[in-house]
């Protein structure tokens, strides 16, 4: 029983890896070279629920006269292997080459207003998209651009993929809400006296507590401590005693006869 289940599995481990071989083997999509995608307004930020028209273009970095189906060609390591070396009229004789768009709309507010199928035989191919964003913040407007050959003499219809494209935008609040106080605050005069007034007044604090300090240190000098009612006492009765002592060492002197 162990051992037909470790065969059943060796088997299926082999099958999973047959097909992930396979796969793997395959490029995914097209090595074209000269191709350029733009996305136009050339903007960063846009304001919010309000709707940006904008286009999505597909051209030749190159600046060829051509059109697409003969100005892209692929490179060396382009899939499908018709591919190489030759535009995408060429790859496969007696199609049509168009390109299609896949725009991701999962984000609100981002519409493919034209047709996704644009033909390549002119100069450029490009497509509408509409942009109305619900939220502050930012949006994305990303997806990828496919070529295909239709219309074949077999029937067949070759898809690969031509090239990812991406735009981030900062969704901004063109009428933002105003109080007085951010207003008066925002103010750059009112900044300015403010920093000013400060200043002026932590300088003030600084010079009162420096005088003060000086003032004290005057009166310490002036009057010195006094000391203890105490002590004084003691010293008073000790000059005293002194003073006795010396009297009578006087008077124990003897007098000196003539």
């Amino acid at each position: 029983m162990h051992a037909r289940v470790l065969v059943f599995f060796m088997l299926l481990l082999f099958v999973l890896q047959g097909c992930g071989g396979a796969s793997e083997s395959i490029p995914s999509s097209l090595d074209v070279t000269s191709v350029q995608v733009i996305i136009l307004p050339s903007v960063t930020k846009i304001p919010v629920n309000q709707t940006i028209h904008t286009t999505i273009k597909l051209t030749a970095a190159s600046g060829s006269n051509q059109a697409l189906e003969y100005s892209l060609k692929g490179a060396p390591n382009s899939y499908p292997p018709q591919t190489r070396g030759k535009a995408l009229s060429d790859a496969f004789p007696g199609c049509a080459v168009s390109a299609i768009i896949f725009v991701d709309t999962a984000t609100p507010g981002i519409n493919l207003v034209s047709p996704t199928t644009r033909s390549l035989d002119d100069t450029e191919a490009d497509w509408n998209v509409d942009i109305t964003p619900q939220t502050t913040g930012s949006l994305t407007l990303s997806g990828e651009i496919d070529v295909q050959w239709s219309s074949c003499p077999n029937g067949s219809t070759p898809e690969f993929r031509l090239s990812y494209f991406q735009q981030t935008f900062t969704v901004y609040n063109p009428h933002p809400v105003h109080t007085f106080l951010s207003d008066f605050f925002s103010n750059p005069i009112v900044v300015g006296v403010s920093g000013t007034v400060l200043a002026g007044l932590v300088t003030w604090v600084a010079v009162q507590a420096w005088k003060r300090i000086r003032r004290k240190e005057k009166v310490k000098r002036q009057h010195p401590k006094a000391k203890p009612a105490g002590a004084v006492h003691q010293q008073k009765s000790g000059t005293d005693a002194q003073r006795k002592a010396k009297q009578v060492q006087k008077s124990d002197v003897p007098l000196q006869k003539d």
